[in-house]
This record gives C-alpha cells, structure tokens and sequence, in this order.
C-alpha cells in the first residue's frame, strides 16, 4: 500500500510504502503486522507529525494488524525495530495533541 500527504498547493509532504505482512514476514492481507518499506518525508518539515497521522490512517485501513516494523537504514548498523500497536498509537495521539 502506499500512502501519500500533499499541502495545500497539491505539492507531496510525505509518503510511506507499507506491506501487510503475516506472523513470517509473507504478504498476507489479512496479517498482523505492517512492514514499513519505506518512508520519504520533505526536508523542511518536522516528521513526527506525518508519522502519527500514517499511523492513525493505517490503524484504521487495518484494524487487525498488532503492530508495525521497519528497518532504520540512516544508520550504518540496519537492524529491525518493532513497536506494538498500542505504544504507537500512544506515540501519535501525543505528537498530534501536541503539534496542534
């Protein structure tokens, strides 16, 4: 899936490439986790907002998935970091509240 933010002028903010994967890293629809391939966000602007908005949007696409991966790869040492669904909803109910 692939989902995208633009402004107000149509230019694109943000833009996340995601799988639905199941419990073995397979393509799987109807999975419990999502494998974040990546993620692209505009130099100017702060992250942490788009993100939660990404995390809210997902959660309510696929209310089955218990939690989301991905592999940092701005670090020289790539490993996978996984968060639970409840700890990511805590992280983008709070930048949300606190970026409004």
């Amino acid at each position: 899936m692939f989902l995208v933010h633009r402004d107000a002028y149509g230019w694109i903010t943000t833009a996340m490439d995601y799988q639905v994967v199941d419990d073995m890293g397979k393509l799987d629809p109807n999975g419990k986790h999502v494998w974040v391939e990546q993620l692209e966000v505009s130099s100017n602007l702060d992250w942490r907002p788009h993100v939660a908005q990404f995390i809210q949007e997902i959660h309510e696409l696929q209310p089955n998935v218990t939690g989301a991966y991905w592999q940092r790869r701005d670090r020289p040492g790539r490993k996978n970091h996984w968060f639970p669904l409840k700890q990511l909803l805590t992280f983008a109910r709070r930048d949300v509240y606190a970026t409004v």
